[in-house]
């Protein structure tokens, strides 16, 4: 039987947000103290893990987030993969504050991704990384959004798992044998 790959989508920790706002893509928000720590025990979980790879998204709190897992891998180095980018929301969105949720346009615009195109580029990092590493275990440093829409896409309704939205620091972790996906864990912060 072959070994399966396995890609553990870590969303990142709590972020220093004092205002409350929505911050989207916007430069300059990284993990708080609380978020460290909150990394630093999801951490954990990889420690027996053979990880052979750690992608990021290009946005500081990602990167904070695989800069911490990869303590745990000294010898694996970070790579930023933009397809891991967080979700493209209305650019008047960004930096107000946050009083509702968001609502996900049905198409594509010049400021905004639907949820499609977010489970499309990240099904092709998926793809991408299932052939680059096959029988291997990577992570992949994201954010709560791009992680629900592709779980979604994925496995929501075939997946025992009670809530599939990522809590702060939690992992995803998808199963795969070649390019078809066997099984999906989850491990919250506090598991």
């Amino acid at each position: 039987m072959a070994t399966p790959t396995i890609i553990h989508f870590v969303r990142h920790g709590d972020v220093e947000n004092p205002k409350n706002i929505r911050y989207g893509r916007l430069p300059g928000f990284h993990l708080s103290e609380v978020g460290r720590k909150q990394i630093e025990q999801a951490s954990l979980f990889f420690v027996n893990r053979p990880i052979t790879h750690i992608y990021s998204s290009p946005l500081e709190r990602a990167q904070q987030t695989a800069t911490l897992v990869g303590l745990v891998f000294p010898q694996v180095s970070i790579t930023i993969d933009d397809r891991l980018l967080e979700t493209k929301v209305v650019h008047s969105q960004e930096g107000t504050p946050i009083q509702s949720g968001y609502d996900y346009p049905k198409q594509d615009s010049r400021d905004a991704e639907s949820a499609p195109t977010v489970t499309g580029r990240v099904g092709r990092f998926v793809e991408d990384k299932l052939i680059a590493h096959q029988g291997q275990e990577i992570v992949a440093a994201s954010h709560a959004d791009v992680i629900a829409f592709f779980y979604a896409k994925e496995a929501y309704l075939s997946s025992s798992i009670k809530d599939p939205y990522p809590v702060y620091a939690s992992v995803f972790s998808f199963v795969y044998t070649g390019l078809t996906l066997k099984q999906v864990w989850y491990r919250g912060i506090d598991e």
